[in-house]
């Protein structure tokens, strides 16, 4: 395990040292990381890794909804929704 030190700047920024970079394929500009907390003084850095997607449940709910606009009316919804807040 690579050990290195950094600074962390104004606003928690923190830059990742070159030595950890360097062996982190992963590790891109603009590329979104999931933190965790794992101890008091820890935290795990990870790529984040989307959820698989299960389109065979989103066309069925798409469907469904669709059904829907033949029972409802879209602007009675909205103002009842926006009178309700």
């Amino acid at each position: 395990m690579k050990d290195s030190l950094a600074i962390i700047r104004d606003r928690y920024q923190l830059t990742i040292p070159e030595e950890i970079r360097k062996n982190l394929n992963w590790l891109k500009t603009q590329k979104v990381v999931r933190w965790v907390l794992v101890g008091e003084d820890k935290v795990l850095v990870e790529p984040y890794r989307e959820s698989t997607v299960s389109w065979p449940e989103i066309w069925e709910n798409l469907k469904k909804v669709k059904n829907w606009g033949a029972k409802s009316n879209l602007a009675d919804f909205v103002v009842a929704d926006r009178t309700s807040h």
